[in-house]
């Protein structure tokens, strides 16, 4: 019996680009982009039903209906999806369990590919439902969900692996993953340019914007100065380090090793004093496939997978869907940086779809965080009941109002923050969200057992002027929208 080959790779120069990923790294980030799915599931999807896609929540049909008339692309607006407010509270539960059964799958390595076609339609269909809440850690998402689709996932540390693609995988997707995870650190490096990360006071002013920040651990750092300066002057270095490391054209993969390491250290440190939802884990996760075969050897996992026939070289309808996504991504990446949307040479039904396009949840390759400099007026948003003895309560702490950021840890949860960030930046039909959101924490007050005392449900929006790093301006306050 003659013994099989490994098959020769039909896109060698991507070898030269880039060292080939590893299949039981490609396993690890199947495993791990699951759970991931499924812990988005039940922390943010089944609790959130009836608020965020259901009838008598926060976008019901009238307002889903406006944004599709009056907004131009598909961030803001609803799009085609299998999620719309004709479907009922029981359909999206069941839509829901749906994906939950798929993530178990895919996280089984039982069909991946497969399961993963279907996760991403649902998962696309349950941004499109409610762009009020997509931000920045969903769309991350989908774009992960998407690159996993084009890579051998399955081959390692799964129930049913598939073929056998040898001991690494190279290709246009293989280069993809890698360069989707680059881009998002090159901008970020390059954008924060402003005054404030030159002097080191930027991370002292992002530690004061309490819709994020955590506040005991905030807290606590911003009486270090110094060393919220010394962390400030490190942000830069380690975003600008980990695109460089992830594409450095070496033989050997212990940059791509380095760059894992750091993408960790960067986003865990975030973790510990700021609440961006679930963006930290998923860059994280999106870093896995990097692991190099070192790795793997000093934990001492040997690449010892079941008797699998050899993959063949991947056909070349293959390797053409793996290289347009890529240039796509490259494309859209270009048109964020040059707005190529508005060139005066294009017809006009050119800009108008890339305008479109670039807005969708797959192709927005905007990430930039506190860039070119943390804001200097900061705003958070809190639910103020009113009870029948005139006394005000804070709805989601049920402690006494106060128009500051005590209390304000209740309300970091995703995607609760969505809402403030949505009405404190203007975006379109703002003032309908937050009257909506009012009208939704009534009913659902009301329906409480000692509900009966309570009148009226106020969104109070707080704002102040940060002046130095230690000081700012007393907080405002508004009544953005009540209910009844």
């Amino acid at each position: 019996m003659v013994a099989a080959t490994q098959p020769t790779s039909r896109w060698p120069s991507c070898e030269r680009l880039l060292p080939g990923l590893d299949p039981r790294s490609l396993g690890l980030f199947r495993i791990a982009l699951g759970l991931l799915v499924i812990v988005d599931l039940f922390r943010f999807r089944f609790p959130n039903i009836a608020a965020f896609y259901s009838q008598r929540g926060i976008v019901d049909g009238a307002l889903y209906q406006l944004f599709a008339r009056t907004e131009s692309d598909w961030v803001n607006a609803p799009g085609p999806g299998l999620l719309t407010p004709a479907l009922g509270e029981s359909g999206v539960f069941a839509l829901f369990a749906i994906a939950f059964i798929l993530a178990a799958l895919f996280v089984a390595g039982i069909r991946s590919r497969l399961s993963g076609i279907a996760l991403l339609a649902i998962y696309w269909s349950i941004h499109h439902r409610n762009p009020v809440v997509v931000e920045a850690d969903d769309r991350l998402l989908l774009m992960f969900l998407f690159w996993a689709l084009l890579l051998p996932l399955d081959a390692r540390f799964a129930l049913a692996p598939t073929r056998d693609p040898g001991p690494s995988v190279r290709g246009p997707a293989s280069l993809a993953i890698a360069l989707q995870l680059a881009l998002i650190y090159v901008p970020n490096a390059v954008s924060k340019s402003g005054s404030s990360w030159h002097d080191g006071s930027a991370l002292g002013f992002a530690l004061q914007d309490f819709l994020w920040a955590r506040p005991l651990t905030a807290t606590w750092l911003s009486h270090l100065p110094w060393l919220c300066k010394a962390l400030t002057y490190l942000v830069r270095p380690l975003e600008a380090a980990i695109p460089i490391l992830i594409v450095w054209p070496s033989a050997r993969s212990w940059t791509r090793g380095i760059a894992v390491a750091l993408v960790f250290l960067l986003h865990w440190g975030i973790w510990v004093f700021f609440s961006f939802g679930h963006l930290p884990l998923i860059l994280c996760i999106g870093a896995l496939p990097l692991l190099p075969a070192g790795f793997w050897e000093r934990v001492r996992v040997k690449d010892r997978p079941r008797q699998l026939p050899v993959a063949p070289p991947r056909s070349c309808a293959g390797h053409w869907l793996a290289g347009i996504a890529l240039a796509l991504l490259l494309f859209f990446t270009l048109a964020d940086r040059v707005s190529l949307r508005e060139h005066p040479r294009l017809p006009h039904a050119l800009r108008s779809l890339i305008a479109r396009l670039r807005r969708s949840p797959l192709t927005m390759q905007s990430f930039e965080l506190y860039c070119p400099d943390p804001a200097d007026e900061v705003g958070m948003l809190k639910l103020r009941g009113i009870r029948t003895s005139g006394d005000p309560i804070d709805l989601w702490t049920h402690q006494p109002f106060t128009a500051n950021e005590q209390g304000m840890e209740s309300y970091q949860v995703d995607p609760w923050q969505n809402i403030a960030i949505y009405f404190l930046y203007d975006e379109p039909h703002a003032r309908e969200v937050v009257q909506r959101w009012a009208r939704f924490e009534y009913d659902r007050a009301r329906a409480e057992p000692d509900g009966n005392s309570l009148v009226r449900v106020e969104v109070v929006a707080l704002r102040r002027t940060l002046l130095e790093v230690d000081q700012a301006t007393p907080w405002v306050e508004q009544v953005v929208a009540s209910a009844p």
